[in-house]
């Protein structure tokens, strides 16, 4: 019938995860993000606010062959971005606020 369980989905997902490891940086990953085209720098609003993550895909294009990297750097950009929220405000709020640069983007 095609229905998957909450807990059969959660397995899957975990079995993925486990497998490729989102949250660990490889070196591919770094030289992905060498020209800087996803990362976390200040605050919105600046007193009290979530972190805000750049993501500029104009700067930097997916290559098919290194899909994986990129995507790491970009969770990487989120997790950073979150964590950073948290720690700032003493784990009540994890809010990442994403500000999308499309300079340069179109379609590949």
């Amino acid at each position: 019938d095609g229905v998957i369980t909450g807990e059969r989905q959660l397995q899957k997902e975990d079995s993925l995860r486990e497998k490729y490891k989102p949250w660990c940086m490889t070196w591919s990953a770094f030289n992905e993000n060498r020209k800087g085209w996803v990362y976390v720098r200040g605050y919105s609003p600046p007193a009290r606010g979530g972190s805000v993550l750049f993501f500029r895909p104009g700067v930097h294009k997916l290559h098919t062959d290194k899909y994986e990297a990129y995507f790491r750097a970009l969770l990487n950009g989120i997790e950073v971005c979150v964590a950073d929220s948290l720690r700032r405000s003493k784990g009540h709020i994890g809010k990442c606020n994403i500000i999308l640069d499309a300079k340069g983007a179109g379609p590949s």
